[in-house]
């Protein structure tokens, strides 16, 4: 074999010394198909452009470029790269393999030179995507390269993706924002939303550019727009209520988070938003009420960290109802330390207000935390004193005042004896005044987190005969009635409470919600699937209705199923 290869070789030279060229290239191309070689690959060339055939010189001289780059031979390489240019200038190929070649030296500026030279060529064939990757290598090598970034932006807006054009544009303009080029920025911001005026992104920096130079107004603006485009966004609002407030206009934002929480009755981000801004006016009662129903939402939810971010901004202006429910939060975290704190300072509270039976409860409850407290101690029993001379005539209920001392919640009702049960009311109500509302609401809820649902229902009745509170407490009722398992019952609360709103109360929907959700718990498919249809044609996006729906479908359907299949069977009765 070797001495044929050499037989070759020899052959190969004499006939290139002749000028037989074409006898020349087929020894030599013999002698490749059993050894390749990157030399011979170039001499194949050279001997093609001898013979004045230049395209099949440059695939030879291609080979063996290519043979060099991959044995390892990168000077070589590049050295015929550059032969190949000097017949064949834009040779995409060739230039993007010389670009790579110095780019793998580090040679930025020369590999750059070259890229740009085949996107040239490569845009010129209107090749836009590969167009757009040698841009892209570029940005590699130089990630700020502004000219760069407005040539891929300008390609996609030829292509008439607009919105992908705006998207650069943009991210442009982001660049040039961070380097507080405000010009240029202002420029591509601009240019973003020419080629697409719902860029929400450019309507944000505009706003963002608009605020550094305190034009609140303006600012407030382009944020406005962004939040309609990006569909309420919650942290576009965010901006956009914080400015509203810089700007003083205040009741814009009210306006829209409104509107919003009519909407979205069950998200509370509108909610904060709402009362942040209320405190921001210095109306924390305002926004207490706002807010309220949210932080107990929360505390069912067993979500402490939210319920107590919220209270915290409240513990000035409405002391007492956020005492009563930092109470639960730290009862809810099993934190100790605090939870003393917290019942010494309502005790304390309820003592000043006469209000002698509370206060011994939640003493009691200090004294189990702290059973080496001895003012606790002393505390209790005076309290206890305090009570028997209240009620010196009811033996038996002074009897039980002792329990008392393990906090409200240890007193419970039951179900054995009609005379404990007319004990524990009796007990219960010694010193609560009917018309206070927000202790029996409190009492309820924590009665509804300890599974006393019966002791839940009878607090959060009472509380329903207070009009600012009847519409969440009829609900409460009925989701008592749904954790007790009778559905029946909540679906009745539900319904007479619909029956009592107004048809334009929106919300109406959240209400119609967990009354399909008692009918789907109750096995009424069909009723639960026609209510969360009416809720989807009211909202589209409202909650979890389109996956609810889904699955009603399939449980009727399979129910159809298996009816048909019971219908269809022989009898042999």
């Amino acid at each position: 074999m070797k001495s044929s290869i050499i037989t070759l070789q020899e052959s190969a030279k004499q006939f290139s010394e002749k000028g037989e060229y074409d006898k020349a290239i087929a020894a030599w191309k013999k002698i490749i198909s059993v050894r390749e070689d990157a030399n011979i690959y170039n001499t194949i060339g050279d001997l093609y452009i001898k013979k004045g055939s230049q395209n099949e010189a440059v695939v030879f001289f291609i080979l063996a470029a290519n043979k060099f780059r991959s044995d390892g031979f990168h000077q070589k390489a590049m050295a015929l790269y550059k032969k190949i240019l000097n017949i064949v200038p834009f040779e995409v190929s060739v230039l993007i393999a010389l670009a790579d070649l110095y780019a793998e030296k580090g040679i930025v500026s020369n590999s750059v030179t070259y890229y740009l030279k085949a996107a040239e060529k490569l845009s010129r064939d209107g090749d836009l995507d590969r167009t757009i990757d040698i841009y892209n290598k570029i940005l590699h090598l130089t990630p700020s390269d502004i000219n760069i970034k407005t040539r891929i932006a300008d390609l996609w807006l030829s292509r008439g993706l607009s919105e992908k054009a705006a998207n650069e544009y943009a991210a442009i303009a982001s660049d040039c924002l961070e380097k507080d080029d405000i010009d240029m920025s202002v420029e591509f911001f601009s240019k973003a939303i020419v080629a697409d005026p719902k860029n929400v992104c450019s309507f944000i920096g505009l706003s963002t550019l608009a605020e550094k130079k305190n034009n609140m107004k303006q600012a407030l603006d382009f944020a406005a727009k962004a939040l309609l485009f990006s569909n309420n966004d919650k942290n576009i609002l965010l901006k956009y209520v914080h400015l509203a407030t810089k700007a003083n206009e205040t009741q814009e934002a009210k306006t829209t988070l409104s509107k919003l929480i009519i909407s979205a009755p069950a998200d509370i981000v509108y909610k904060r938003l709402l009362g942040s801004i209320y405190i921001n006016e210095g109306q924390p009662h305002k926004a207490w009420e706002e807010l309220q129903p949210c932080i107990d939402e929360l505390l069912q939810e067993q979500n402490w960290d939210d319920a107590y971010e919220l209270l915290e901004q409240f513990k000035e202006s409405v002391p007492t109802p956020v005492k009563q429910r930092l109470v639960t939060v730290y009862r809810g975290k099993s934190d100790d330390e605090s939870l003393a704190g917290e019942l010494k300072n309502l005790a304390k509270i309820y003592e000043d207000q006469g209000a002698a039976q509370k206060a011994l409860g939640l003493y009691g409850e200090l004294a189990e935390l702290q059973p080496g407290n001895i003012s606790i101690k002393n505390k209790v029993e005076e309290l206890e004193n305090l009570l028997e001379l209240k009620i010196p005539d009811n033996i038996e209920i002074r009897d039980q005042i002792q329990s008392l001392r393990s906090a409200p919640e240890a007193v419970e009702v039951s179900e054995q004896s009609e005379d404990d049960t007319i004990l524990k009311e009796q007990s219960y109500d010694l010193e609560v005044d009917e018309e206070d509302y927000e202790s029996h609401y409190t009492a309820g809820i924590e009665y509804k987190q300890k599974g006393l649902l019966d002791e839940a229902i009878r607090e959060f009745q009472i509380v329903a005969k207070d009009p600012e509170k009847a519409l969440l407490s009829s609900k409460m009722i009925a989701l008592c009635y749904m954790e007790k398992g009778v559905f029946i019952r909540a679906i009745a609360e539900l319904n007479m409470l619909l029956e009592s709103m107004s048809c334009d109360d929106e919300r109406g929907l959240d209400i119609k919600y967990e009354l399909a959700e008692a009918y789907m718990k109750n096995n009424d498919y069909s009723k639960a699937l026609e209510i969360y249809s009416e809720i989807r044609t009211m909202n589209h996006d409202y909650r979890d209705v389109s996956h609810k729906i889904d699955i009603l479908k399939d449980l009727i359907g399979k129910s159809e199923g298996k009816q048909k299949s019971r219908k269809n069977r022989i009898s042999y009765i």
